[in-house]
């Protein structure tokens, strides 16, 4: 029988940093939203400011639309003949520190 490591291809190792760098700052995302009281999190603090719920819920619509572009790009980079990517160097160490 096939493990489960055997039975997923392998990600390219940008990929794979890029996951985990998104997932910890998902975490964040959560961690902050679970900090507010679930009756404070559909009121808006002011109102022409968002509610919690709309900022996550804005996240989420931005989040599919983003996944669903790089889906379209690489599709059509693979279709025009573009081979797998041979640099492994971090793009995370690229981004500026806050």
């Amino acid at each position: 029988m096939l493990n489960t490591a055997e039975q997923t291809p392998q990600l390219h190792p940008r990929i794979e940093e890029l996951i985990e760098f998104l997932g910890v700052h998902r975490r964040g995302v959560y961690e902050a939203v679970a900090a507010v009281p679930a009756s404070l999190r559909d009121r808006k603090p002011a109102p022409d400011r968002w509610s919690v719920a709309e900022v996550v819920e804005h996240l989420t619509i931005v989040e599919q639309r983003v996944a669903a572009l790089l889906t379209m790009r690489v599709t059509a980079a693979r279709a025009s003949g573009v081979g797998p990517d041979p640099e492994t160097s971090s793009v995370v160490e690229s981004y500026p520190n806050p």
